[in-house]
């Protein structure tokens, strides 16, 4: 729910959005809002904000985690075909990764300025035992991607002979 402080910026987001068509826009505004209005303060959550830490590194696709080989096999596939696309998926991730930590900052290294946050109780113990569990997935396909590179090796194989029409 909203409180009081950030009720209009919430509210001036949804007529904004109202006049503009866009949804994707009030979607991420309204995360945006959510995040940094609580401003969540990894003092009070450490394992949400570590866990959270270590997705985002996922989704960077930092060495070791399971966006590594995924992204490291596209931008060097894009920079062999292709140089210049190749360079903007490079920028491309690199905006995206100041992007996570900006917003990563705001959300759990701030001050906290809702008390609802202040007293707020970290990750109980079955939602810590499922996180937990895709955190160690993500570093097991990070560590060792032929696990998941030999299980689509055939139909990745197939895929591209049939775009090259061989």
């Amino acid at each position: 729910m909203l409180n009081r402080q950030n009720y209009s910026a919430h509210e001036a987001l949804v007529r904004s959005a109202r006049r503009k068509p866009q949804l994707w826009r009030l979607g991420l505004g309204l995360v945006l809002i959510y995040l940094i209005s609580f401003a969540l303060s990894s003092i009070v959550l450490p394992l949400l904000a570590a866990l959270f830490f270590l997705f985002g590194l996922a989704s960077m696709g930092v060495p070791g985690t399971s966006g590594f080989p995924a992204e490291f096999l596209l931008i060097l596939s894009a920079l062999d075909t292709h140089t210049g696309a190749g360079l903007a998926a490079l920028a491309g991730v690199v905006l995206g990764a100041a992007y996570f930590l900006g917003i990563y900052r705001r959300a759990f290294l701030g001050q906290i300025h809702n008390s609802t946050v202040a007293d707020a109780i970290d990750l109980r113990a079955r939602e810590l035992v499922v996180i937990v569990v895709m955190g160690i997935l993500i570093l097991i396909v990070g560590f060792y991607p032929d696990s998941v590179l030999e299980l689509t090796r055939t139909a990745s194989e197939d895929w591209v002979s049939t775009l090259s029409g061989s």
